[in-house]
């Protein structure tokens, strides 16, 4: 039977936010760790998923780096467009 426990994992690496209430920072870690530190066992507890700090920052990098891509490849297919003539307006009257 769970105790209503609800630790924190990541998606990306599967470290744990440790949930101890006393502590300001965050701490993150192997799930296996958590569970032994706390003496809990598989039913004592639910994962609710989320991003670690570190998976975050990398993923608010890449997420960075592909919209700036995609508008520069927008930007040449726009070009590229216009150099043969025609656009977006001009392909309903053909």
């Amino acid at each position: 039977m769970t105790t209503g426990i609800m630790i924190p994992i990541c998606v990306v690496c599967n470290n744990v936010k440790d949930v101890d209430l006393h502590e300001e920072s965050e701490q993150w870690g192997s799930l296996y760790t958590y569970l032994a530190v706390h003496g809990l066992s598989s039913g004592d507890y639910l994962l609710t998923h989320t991003y670690c700090p570190d998976c975050s920052r990398q993923l608010n990098k890449l997420s960075h780096g592909y919209e700036s891509q995609s508008a520069s490849g927008f930007e040449a297919t726009s070009q590229s467009r216009s150099s043969i003539g025609w656009s977006h307006e001009d392909k309903g009257k053909r």
